[in-house]
């Protein structure tokens, strides 16, 4: 049987014993809670009523100073830092209100409102080892130095710096001309196609926060990845109130983008050519007819450029830029009849030489010059599809035979020619091939020779005789070119016979042709 019995009396007694004790702590802690809550909301409003009246006092203390230049003002310095401080005179207030005292400084100044903060000057240079120069590569021996100066009257506004760098995008090809006056702008005729606009033409490339005030420089990292496109070195200066202030947008610089520098003797950019500089470019009407041509590789090791390929007085060639919409963008020179540049380089000593060329022949029926030394001359091919505009990438070997240089022919407008002492190996020459290929919006690279055409010539006894420096090649991409070659075999033009001289490419000299001489009576 189930047990049914309750709590006990005793049981209940002691319960309620229980819940006595703890109700009486309970409603202690209550009581307290309720007494703080009341005394923090007398202190509040103890406070309010004391501010108030502070107020009161601080117009009056105002008014006092304006009207009063004779009042005695305590003077204390604030700010204190490395850059010195800011001295200020006050006047102490004083309020008691139920028995608490209330203190407020009044000063004689009222501060400013915050302006938004701009630099003193910001300034970009481009530097080869330790020496400011105005041309240059992307090489590792060239690098582009941003500097700024703060404003000496926002040193208690300053914050920080934020510095940026900015690189146009791949398709300006072209330095801004060197005319301080030259107003760029948003004349897509004359301008903005053919130079960047900031920001627009522009991408955010690195940035970095100094926390320093007064002078700074800062460096652009990775110059090697951006060679042919302009950069820009932009300061923001920020104010203590987190306000950012007036951005500084230094001139763009330009460096070549072309990667390899080693034993490079002759680099004609016609990009680099200014339209502006009358010693460069002399205009007659709407042309603009080339004084000289300088040597961009002459810069290296040097503070400045100090070779040019120079025209003479008259029969000058012309200084073009791309037709909008058809090609790269860019500047090209346009050779007729007999325009030439001549060039005497100081740094070739008869050696065999490696040649880059941009060329564009007119002709769609001849080949046609565009460089010569002695008795070498560079050909580029007939332009057999009739395009306006066949740029092609000549790579020629030559053993050169004395210092001067002549850049032309009739029918032909060049863009680049690049020259390097000696042969170079298979995977440099790629290299600048294809930075030309890429520069130029994809032109046609000739490619590899396939093999030397044959030659025959008839001459009579004792007629005057010499081997050709070049000779027709058929190349791997189609095209024919002549190729520069060396000569092992004997001849004599005094005697009658025939003789057999054979003729070795300089670029492969594993392609080989045979020059069948006969002398006849």
């Amino acid at each position: 049987m189930k047990d049914k019995r309750g709590f006990t009396l005793i049981e209940v007694i002691v319960s309620l014993a229980i819940l006595g004790i703890i109700s009486v702590s309970f409603l202690g802690a209550m009581s307290s809670h309720f007494k703080f809550l009341n005394q923090t909301k007398k202190i509040t409003r103890d406070v309010f009523l004391s501010q108030r009246e502070m107020e009161e006092e601080i117009d009056i203390v105002k008014a006092e100073i304006i009207n009063n230049p004779s009042l005695d003002l305590k003077e204390k310095t604030i700010f204190n830092s490395d850059l010195g401080g800011v001295k200020v005179k006050y006047y102490e207030i004083n309020k008691s209100y139920n028995n608490r005292n209330y203190y407020t400084l009044v000063s004689n100044i009222k501060p400013e409102p915050l302006e938004l903060v701009s630099l003193e000057s910001i300034g970009i240079k481009l530097k080869q080892g330790t020496n400011q120069v105005d041309y240059g590569y992307s090489t590792s021996n060239f690098s582009i130095i941003g500097d700024f100066k703060n404003l000496d009257k926002y040193k208690w506004d300053h914050l920080l710096n934020q510095v940026e760098w900015y690189v146009s995008g791949q398709e300006y090809n072209m330095p801004m001309p060197k005319d301080p006056n030259f107003n760029l702008d948003d004349d897509i005729l004359n301008n903005s196609y053919y130079f960047p606009l900031f920001p627009r033409d522009y991408e955010l490339i690195d940035n970095e926060t100094i926390y320093k005030f007064g002078s700074s420089e800062s460096t652009c990292s990775k110059l090697s990845d951006y060679g042919g496109r302009h950069i820009i070195f932009t300061v923001t200066p920020a104010a203590k109130s987190g306000k950012l202030g007036i951005q500084s947008v230094s001139k763009p610089i330009f460096v070549s983008g072309l990667p390899f520098v080693d034993s490079l003797i002759m680099h004609f950019d016609a990009n680099y050519i200014d339209i502006l500089d009358t010693t460069e470019v002399q205009k007659t009407g709407n042309d603009y007819f080339i004084n000289r041509w300088m040597d961009l590789s002459s810069i290296i090791g040097r503070t400045s450029l100090n070779e040019f390929a120079t025209s003479g007085s008259t029969n000058k060639p012309l200084l073009k830029r791309t037709d909008m919409g058809i090609g790269y963008i860019g500047q090209y020179t346009r050779y007729s009849g007999s325009q030439v540049l001549t060039i005497d380089n100081e740094n070739n000593n008869g050696n065999t030489l490696t040649v880059f060329s941009v060329v564009n022949n007119r002709s769609t029926t001849d080949s046609s010059k565009f460089l010569s030394n002695g008795n070498i001359t560079l050909q580029t091919p007939a332009n057999e599809s009739g395009n306006s505009y066949e740029w092609v990438v000549n790579t020629d070997v030559l053993i050169s035979t004395n210092n001067r240089f002549i850049i032309g022919g009739p029918n032909v407008d060049i863009a680049e020619i690049i020259v390097y002492n000696g042969v170079l190996d298979t995977a440099t020459q790629e290299k600048i091939e294809k930075y030309l290929f890429n520069k130029y919006k994809s032109p046609t690279v000739l490619g590899d020779i396939v093999q030397l055409k044959d030659m025959t010539k008839e001459i009579r006894i004792g007629d005057r005789f010499e081997l050709p420096s070049t000779v027709l090649a058929e190349m791997s991409r189609g095209y024919k070119k002549y190729v520069s070659v060396t000569w092992s075999g004997t001849y004599d033009i005094n005697s009658v016979g025939t003789y057999s001289i054979i003729g070795s490419a300089i670029a492969n000299p594993t392609k080989k042709m045979i020059y069948t001489l006969s002398v006849v009576n």
